[in-house]
């Protein structure tokens, strides 16, 4: 079961989270693992973004996910829901995080 975590995305600046993935009260390997991480409206709705989400191959359990500027600035103000998707090097898929996505409405748009 995916853990819960919310997020809040200031609209135009560049977005960073960094997750620590534990599997049996150890780093889980992310060795040959891919991760796929999106935002929609709701579930089954139309995609809004899609994080950058880097694995680094490593037995850590660290990953991390990312959004540019250009990306968070499309994204209209609101309240949103993502998830991230692991699929671990034999193909095994966890849905390792999920929650809210709150984009903040931004006032300096360059």
């Amino acid at each position: 079961m995916a853990s819960t975590y919310d997020l809040t995305i200031d609209q135009g600046a560049t977005f960073a989270l960094g997750i620590q993935l534990n599997e049996n009260g150890s780093a889980m390997s992310l060795t040959g693992a891919s991760a796929l991480a999106q935002i929609r409206k709701d579930p089954g709705s139309a995609l809004l973004a899609t994080f950058s989400a880097v694995t680094n191959g490593t037995t850590a359990g660290y990953m991390s996910l990312g959004l540019t500027s250009s990306v968070t600035r499309s994204i209209t103000p609101g309240i949103f829901h993502y998830d991230v998707l692991l699929t671990k090097a034999a193909g095994t898929k966890i849905r390792v995080l999920s929650g809210k996505a709150t984009v903040s409405a931004a006032i300096s748009l360059p």
